[in-house]
């Protein structure tokens, strides 16, 4: 599955303060405050209640029962994640001892809406992966390293292990408890941030730096703190991190069954063959074989080459004599030069045969003549 995160803040289709008959503490139907269509998104999101006690809040929406699409009306399927910021501008109650953050929406598209007793903005922050179920080939590249292969034009077979729906679907449920249950939340001595949601969401949404500034403490008289969205490129990159680690829980292999091989295997011929060429070539390894065996065990076969089979067909021949006369002759340290001795023996033996005979009592002779 392709990702390409992009992040972006998204205006409504309330372009007027949308007033309502209601305090901000008020008792609300399904536990919905106000719906509103995010333009350029192709959604509608339903704002959930909040702690009305905080001047602030920054929260994930469900994408189980908040977060529709627009064309079809029914719940969202592309896995985008819709982070609800607001922002008490006008008749805000505050404890004058504690400190508070404040948003700062300078250059948002805020949506304004007027409760009965304080008037709140709001900003809606919208992050899709972007995902595609596409079939790659994944090769190691031998350093503990596996790559994804690109298509180049070739269409490989789907394995049907990833759902075109649901496995989007999957990755922002992943992500919907990042506002409370994706590590510690950011409460200090008087809880007074834990409105901005865990250490995991500020980070993402206001960086460490920023939030390490802010003051600390119970007895600050009051002091309110402007707080900075960071960069929507930031922003973008960091969730495309965020939503690959949240999604591991899927892809590690504990939730799916499928098998999905490295490599598509093909059948290439080799050589080509044919039903009268191993039929004669059958017939001819049993001929062979047969060959084989009978030379094995035929009749007049030669006696082995060893030193006493050579020693007995010498013995009674006049070999012997001819080289004892042969060391006698003057320049006999001659046998020592094996060259000139070869090149002697062969003018000896020249026009000469030797013969094997058997005599009568079975004895082997060996004569040159």
């Amino acid at each position: 599955m392709a990702l390409n995160p992009v992040c972006g803040w998204s205006s409504t289709n309330i372009t007027q303060p949308l007033a309502l008959s209601t305090t901000v503490a008020g008792d609300f139907s399904a536990s919905n405050i106000f719906g509103a269509s995010l333009v350029g998104f192709d959604l509608d999101v339903s704002v959930q209640t909040f702690d009305s006690s905080w001047l602030s809040f920054v929260a994930v929406q469900d994408p189980t029962k908040a977060v529709f699409n627009h064309t079809t009306q029914s719940l969202a399927t592309d896995g985008s994640s819709v982070f609800v910021a607001g922002q008490c501008v006008s008749n805000c109650s505050f404890d004058p001892i504690t400190a508070y953050p404040y948003l700062n929406f300078t250059g948002l598209p805020s949506t304004t809406v007027q409760f009965t007793d304080a008037t709140w903005e709001f900003n809606f922050l919208v992050c899709k992966p972007n995902a595609v179920v596409q079939t790659r080939e994944v090769r190691n590249e031998g350093h503990g390293t596996l790559v994804v292969q690109p298509i180049n034009g070739r269409t490989l077979p789907k394995q049907g292990n990833l759902h075109p729906v649901q496995a989007p679907s999957l990755l922002s449920i992943a992500m919907m408890s990042i506002s409370g249950n994706s590590g510690p939340s950011q409460l200090t001595s008087s809880y007074q941030y834990a409105s901005l949601g865990s250490i995991t969401q500020t980070d993402f949404l206001f960086g460490k730096q920023q939030i390490a500034s802010l003051p600390d403490g119970s007895d600050l008289n009051g002091i309110i703190t402007n707080v900075t969205m960071l960069p929507i490129d930031t922003l973008s990159a960091t969730y495309g991190q965020m939503v690959q680690s949240a999604s591991k829980a899927y892809t590690g292999g504990y939730l799916g069954t499928a098998y999905v091989p490295g490599r598509l295997s093909s059948t290439q011929v080799v050589f080509a063959s044919s039903l009268p060429h191993i039929a004669v070539s059958t017939i001819m390894l049993v001929c062979l074989s047969f060959m084989i065996v009978f030379a094995h065990f035929r009749r007049g076969k030669g006696s082995e080459f060893t030193l006493i089979n050579v020693a007995a067909a010498v013995h009674g021949s006049d070999l012997p004599e001819q080289f004892w006369q042969m060391k006698a002759t003057p320049g006999s340290n001659a046998l020592l030069d094996q060259k000139k001795l070869q090149r002697q023996m062969t003018e000896m033996m020249n026009k000469k045969s030797v013969i094997l005979e058997t005599e009568p009592d079975g004895s082997r002779t060996l004569r040159v003549v």
